[in-house]
This record gives structure tokens, C-alpha cells and sequence, in this order.
């Protein structure tokens, strides 16, 4: 049996010091996801562990999972995800654990997994060539000389042709659609789960062979730059067909162990939360690149920058900050104002994700004005992004 312990999201928990062992602890460590302070006469020889912005269920070694619960309620989150579907930071682990409960969580999987379906196949599905034998009354491709002379030797007019074939009837498209044929299947509660299913579902079916496949056909593939995203779709398919067998009970449901990176989730809900809903007269671009002027080669990363409509002139730069304290840091404001100089703009916005910061107004070096906004997903992301929206426009419209 895997051993497990239980985290809250960005809060310190602490176990007796031969709860864990030396070596889980140098995991734990190792892994970059998690402050930990070894047990010492100091903190009364118990081991402190807290979660560095990762959530989930997280293997630690071959006996260790570590499962970091959310500050953020989960429907939240997945929300965020649907929203932010093309996120990479979400994924999906070898291995199985079990969970008390799923709640919502199943069907918001094959939800995000529908709409990324429905996206790469209006950006068009991925094709390959595939090697065809066939007997055809013209040539295409290479011609098989001796089963051609038998054929005309016994008065058959048909040649034997090997040729390559461009099409998107591979088994990259087709784990898609019989993931989504079972659970078609399904009793979906929810009408625009199911509505979303139904259209990617006949998305493929005139195009892709339905055959049968299995969880174990969508882990060790191979991908390259024009079929990766297919990586997280296979994913949830694994995650959605581990779970479809008829001996599945709610209760002794398994589920695969994932982690997600919540400040990279929140960056990328935002952004393309900012995306969908433009303020008037501007455009958004995300994670933009600026080459600075200096003796070497050297880029600076910008979350979120707003441009003109029409002049595509920046007007403001934004910078999520996934954290909880009551007043941003004074090297949040240096590295925010750094790239509105650099930009040439006089508005920069620090986003939060919680109330719990206070109203931040700054005036830096007279001539850059620094504010905090809120995009609270603690409450309604759809609530929220609308009071979010106002408040950049209010702000955005008083300079």
C-alpha cells in the first residue's frame, strides 16, 4: 500500500519526526514543489512540510503520495481549466490512488476534453502517412511487378500497388473518438457536457474508424511539434477510460495522480479569460517577449500586455501574482515597473487571486502609475472576471 499525507495548499503541516523518512524527505525536497524543515530540537523534532503552489495528488519516490488539497474550491478550478484548457502544467502521472470522492470532477474531465477535441479539429486534425497495399485498375505508387504479371497472366486487370496515404484516420484520432463513444454512452447529468460531447463526437465519426482501445494505449506514445497537444488529450482519455468499467463503484472510484501548478493556472486563466473578453478598444497579448537594449542578449517575459485596437501601441502591462499576503512585494513592484519603462507605458496592474490583499495605488519614479486588481477564485470565475473587468476599465479610463 502507497503510504499518504495529507497537505492543505500553501500552508505548513507538520508530522512526529519518524513519520517521514530521511530519504522521502531529500524527495521531497528534491522535487521543487515543496518547503520542508527537518525535525530538530528547535521546532520540538517535528518535520514541517508546505506545498509551493502545487496541488494535487503527487508521487514522492515508489511508497510516498502526497495529496495537497486546493484553497480554491475545485469546481473553481476546473473552470479555470476549461478556460485555460491548452494549460500544460496539468498532468496526468502513471499509477492509480484512491480518493474519497469525486463530486463533478468526471464530468468536468470529459468536458475540457470535448472542447479540445472540437478546438484541434477546427484548427485541423492531425494527419500522417500511413503505408497502403492494395489492388487498384491504375497505378499509385510502387507497382508489385510479380503479383501484377500473375494478375495479368490469369486476366485479373487489377495491379498490386504499395503507396502512402495523408490521412487523419490514425490512432492518435481514433483513441479520441472511442473515448468519447464510451462515454456517450454514459449518463451524463449535466446538458451541455453532454451537448459538447455530442459535437465532437460526430466531429470525428465521419472521418475516423471507431475501434476499440484501452487506457494502456495512451501512455509511452510519441509525440512532435505538430501533434504534442495531443499529449494532454490522451491524458484525460486514459483518465476517462480507467474509470468506464462496469465494476466501478462511486465509492472505490481510483483516480489518476495529477499535479497542477496553480500559479502557472491562474497566469493562463487570466490571460485567456482577458482574451475572450478584450476591454473596449484593446487587444491582448499574452506571455509577450521584449529584447532590452544592453551588451548582450538578454529578454524579459511579460504575463499580459494591453494594446491599442487600432495602433497596436502597448498601453498597460500586467503581472499575475498567485499570492496570499496583504500588500505586494517591494520587488513586485520593481520588476512591474522595470517593464512598464521599459514598454514605454505609464500603467501596470499586479493581479491577485484573493481579496485578502489590500487596494495597492503606486506612483513610481513620477511618471508610472502601479496598481493592484483582484480576480478572486474563491468565489464565481464568471462573477469574479466581471467585477475584474470593471475595475480595469474604471482604472484604465481614469489615466
Amino acid at each position: 500500500m502507497q503510504r499518504v499525507i495529507d497537505l492543505q495548499e500553501e500552508v505548513a503541516a507538520k508530522f512526529p519526526q519518524d513519520h517521514l523518512l530521511d530519504t522521502e524527505i531529500l524527495a521531497l525536497r528534491d522535487s521543487r514543489k515543496f518547503d520542508v524543515e527537518p525535525a530538530s530540537p528547535l521546532n520540538g523534532y517535528m518535520c514541517s512540510v508546505r506545498s509551493h503552489g502545487w496541488i494535487g495528488q503527487i508521487p514522492i519516490g515508489d511508497d510516498l503520495l502526497v495529496r495537497v488539497i486546493p484553497k480554491v474550491p475545485v469546481a473553481n478550478i476546473f473552470r479555470m481549466l476549461e478556460v485555460a484548457y491548452n494549460l500544460k502544467s496539468f498532468r496526468l502521472f502513471d499509477g492509480e490512488v484512491l480518493v474519497e470522492s469525486l463530486a463533478d470532477v468526471y464530468e468536468r474531465i470529459v468536458s475540457i476534453l470535448a472542447r479540445r477535441v472540437l478546438n484541434r479539429a477546427r484548427k485541423g486534425l492531425y494527419r500522417n502517412y500511413i503505408e497502403q497495399t492494395e489492388e487498384l485498375p491504375y497505378l499509385r505508387g510502387q507497382v508489385d511487378v510479380v503479383g501484377a504479371a500473375l494478375n495479368c497472366a490469369l486476366g485479373i486487370p487489377l495491379m498490386p500497388c504499395h503507396y502512402e496515404e495523408h490521412t487523419a484516420d490514425i490512432e492518435e484520432n481514433r483513441i479520441l473518438l472511442w473515448t468519447l463513444h464510451q462515454v456517450h454512452r454514459q449518463a451524463l447529468q449535466h446538458d451541455k457536457v453532454r451537448i459538447e460531447l455530442d459535437r465532437a463526437r460526430r466531429t470525428l465519426a465521419g472521418t475516423i474508424t471507431l475501434d476499440r482501445h484501452t487506457a494502456s494505449d495512451c501512455v509511452n506514445r510519441i509525440y512532435n511539434r505538430l501533434n504534442d497537444d495531443y499529449s494532454p488529450m490522451h491524458g484525460l482519455c486514459r483518465f476517462i477510460l480507467e474509470h468506464t468499467g462496469p465494476g466501478i463503484k462511486p465509492d472505490t472510484r481510483t483516480f489518476i495522480p495529477f499535479e497542477l501548478y496553480m500559479p502557472q493556472l491562474f497566469e493562463s486563466f487570466i490571460a485567456e479569460w482577458l482574451r475572450a473578453n478584450e476591454p473596449q478598444g484593446m487587444t491582448v497579448r499574452c506571455q509577450h517577449h521584449a529584447q532590452l537594449d544592453a551588451n548582450f542578449e538578454m529578454k524579459i517575459r511579460i504575463d499580459i500586455l494591453l494594446n491599442d485596437e487600432v495602433t497596436q501601441q502597448p498601453i498597460a502591462v500586467l503581472d499575475t501574482k498567485y499570492k496570499a499576503s496583504e500588500h505586494p512585494s517591494e520587488a513586485d513592484i520593481y520588476q512591474i515597473a522595470f517593464y512598464a519603462h521599459e514598454l514605454r507605458v505609464n500603467r501596470a496592474f499586479l493581479v491577485y487571486p484573493s481579496t485578502l490583499a489590500s487596494p495597492v495605488q503606486v506612483l513610481h519614479a513620477k511618471d508610472v502609475s502601479i496598481e493592484s486588481l483582484i480576480f478572486n477564485i474563491g468565489t464565481s470565475p464568471d462573477v469574479a472576471g466581471q467585477a475584474f473587468l470593471a475595475q480595469l476599465t474604471k482604472s484604465l479610463a481614469s489615466r
